[in-house]
């Protein structure tokens, strides 16, 4: 069963990420199955953007790295709100 909703903020993503740890396409897997295929996300600089978009955003700000091919948060990373 899916859910719609406008729209998801990162830090959702971050919390099972820190939670769970899995692979990148897991992740992926899990959000679409719980939101569907018109899944956004926004973050406190960006809006609209896909799962894909949100993950690339949170490795380059290294807020999200991989290791031994499962995801991991960096907390010294993270903003504090």
């Amino acid at each position: 069963m899916t859910t719609t909703t406008d729209s998801i903020h990162g830090h959702d993503l971050i919390h099972y990420v820190a939670e769970h740890q899995p692979t990148e396409s897991a992740l992926i897997a899990h959000f679409m199955a719980q939101y569907g295929d018109t899944l956004r996300f926004h973050t406190c600089s960006q809006q609209n953007i896909t799962i894909e978009e949100l993950l690339t955003f949170l490795k380059k700000r290294k807020k999200i790295v991989e290791h031994g091919g499962v995801l991991q948060v960096n907390a010294e990373r993270l903003c504090q709100h």
